[in-house]
């Protein structure tokens, strides 16, 4: 009871419409990137929550045929426990790699990178609420083996209009940052909506981005009749001490 599993491997996938599929007990996650902790890789199925086995299948389109780095993450809570990947080829259920069937897709273990640069930080986090419009925009990236960031290739739009970054190196880690502030209104409640675009090539010439979104809310104070809300704070109403029931008009 309570494990968990990590499964990398690369597929060889052919071009065109595929149904995969992963039976499990409990819940998995599955995704394909260029690396395998790349978190701009492309989540093709999940399933989170508990459950006895029972399939989860995902249709995909591949556009050229070529190898394809899988993560799966697999979860177990109490009970049962399994997981097994496979395809759909004629209605038919083909494990990943099985050796007694000539339509099993081919999976490869080269390790745990494919040795390309990745993103492995993004802050704000995607879809993130209540963002300080003082925050500023990160984005960490790893080179690999195989890759690296051309850092004078790095370009950050926030809100469709270019913006200034500063982009360091320490090791193998390229910290792109953004630091002059986001869209707010200065008021309570609604954030307003932030869309930051990181642009790079690879030092292999492969152009990459990543796009996310998130919103934020000034820290400013905003006069509101005769008296003044801070983000956060619509009013109080502190109790009269002498009646204990009469409510002051005021916010502040």
């Amino acid at each position: 009871d309570g494990i968990a599993g990590e499964f990398l491997t690369v597929l060889h996938l052919k071009k065109g419409f595929q149904t995969l599929g992963i039976n499990s007990d409990d819940g998995f996650s599955a995704t394909i990137g260029l690396n395998f902790l790349d978190i701009e890789a492309q989540q093709i199925g999940l399933f989170n929550g508990s459950r006895g086995a029972a399939d989860s299948l995902f249709n995909i389109v591949i556009e050229e045929e070529g190898y394809y780095p899988l993560r799966v993450l697999w979860w177990e809570g109490n009970g049962g426990a399994n997981i097994e990947i496979f395809s759909i080829v004629d209605g038919k259920k083909i494990l990943v790699n099985d050796p007694d069937n000539a339509d099993a897709i081919k999976a490869y273990n080269i390790g745990d990178s494919t040795g390309r640069a990745a993103v492995v930080s993004i802050m704000p986090t995607p879809g993130k609420k209540r963002v300080e419009s003082t925050s500023s925009i990160e984005v960490v990236i790893e080179n690999g083996s195989e890759t690296t960031v051309d850092q004078s290739s790095v370009k950050m739009t926030l809100n469709g209009k270019d913006v200034a970054v500063d982009v360091s190196k320490s090791g193998d880690i390229v910290t792109i940052s953004y630091t002059e502030g986001l869209a707010a209104e200065a008021f309570c409640c609604a954030g307003v909506k932030n869309t930051a675009i990181v642009s790079f090539k690879e030092s292999n010439g492969n152009e990459r981005s990543a796009e996310w979104s998130f919103e934020a809310q000034s820290t400013k104070r905003r006069e509101v009749g005769g008296g003044t809300l801070t983000n956060g704070l619509i009013g109080h109403w502190p109790l009269d001490e002498g009646s204990g029931t009469t409510a002051a008009n005021k916010a502040g």
